[in-house]
């Protein structure tokens, strides 16, 4: 790895785990004054998301690459309006993805993400306002992965490659709504990008909107260990209004609502979900072992 990689590593990792010493529900409150440091989120984690903040370890079987998460989400705040309990976390991810291979095991891509969501709850209906930042950066030995001239961008020359290599930095607003219920969670809303760094492709828009949806079932909700089947499904302007969706069924370990285990066999298929490698079209049957915090 190299020194710029490895410090970008070593910041997200500081980052996104700082937060971990703190004490979890410092002033409980049961009278309707703010919270410090919430234990509980108000708005459920969308599990079958592979962007979403995690703990998170991908095996990807189709293409013999190995992926994850590191990070974490962290309640700052929680206050009251009227009685509906409003909560302000902030949450920092950042999403790998290396090469298996002999004798190098180098990194492709690596996508950083810092995040502030502002979540409330009513009842069984909760709502996630969020602004987020995402830049990503090309991993190391990147001139050992197979084809990276179309992987980044389509009919340039490949002696052009490193000179021309997508940039990709944007800033999102998300809105979404989700009902939650003990056996099953729906949830829908979309992702204004009103920020693209600008690509020296010609084409690339200044912003974009992906609407986006899930759905989350949990047939045995009761007991240590509880199966799960989750689906995530999203249309991106960008690219024509394609549809991507990432199903999961696996198993969940520990409770439901606050800090579990995951594993699962996932299938995903659409536009990439890495920044570099966005108009890229995959198809990846993984394995995924995730911790929810």
């Amino acid at each position: 790895m190299t020194r710029n990689g490895s410090r970008l590593v070593l910041f997200s990792l500081l980052f996104i785990t700082s937060f971990k010493g703190i004490p979890s529900g410092l002033c409980q409150s049961q009278d309707g004054s703010p919270i410090l440091f919430p234990r509980t989120r108000l708005f459920q984690k969308n599990l079958a998301d592979p962007l979403e903040v995690q703990l998170s370890v991908r095996f990807l079987g189709t293409r013999g690459e190995f992926g994850g998460n590191i990070g974490y989400s962290a309640g700052l705040i929680q206050f009251y309006l009227q009685r509906v309990p409003i909560q302000l976390r902030i949450e920092g991810n950042s999403f790998l993805v290396s090469k298996l291979e002999t004798p190098d095991f180098p990194m492709q891509t690596a996508d950083f993400t810092v995040a502030f969501p502002l979540e409330l709850q009513v009842s069984r209906f909760a709502l996630r306002l969020k602004w987020s930042h995402t830049s990503s950066h090309l991993g190391d030995d990147f001139n050992r992965i197979d084809n990276v001239d179309a992987a980044i961008e389509p009919g340039s020359a490949e002696t052009l490659v490193f000179l021309r290599a997508r940039k990709f930095s944007r800033e999102h607003v998300t809105l979404l709504g989700a009902y939650q219920a003990s056996h099953f969670r729906f949830y829908g809303g979309g992702v204004w990008t009103y920020h693209i760094a600008a690509d020296l492709s010609e084409n690339t828009p200044g912003q974009a909107i992906t609407p986006e949806a899930g759905v989350e079932l949990f047939p045995n909700p009761a007991g240590l260990i509880k199966p799960y089947f989750a689906g995530h499904f999203r249309t991106e302007e960008e690219f024509d209004w394609h549809v991507s969706y990432n199903l999961q069924a696996g198993i969940i370990v520990g409770q439901q609502n606050l800090r579990r285990m995951r594993l699962a066999v996932e299938f995903f298929e659409g536009q990439s979900n890495q920044g570099q490698f966005l108009s890229r079209k995959e198809q990846d049957l993984n394995l995924v072992l995730a911790f929810d915090f």
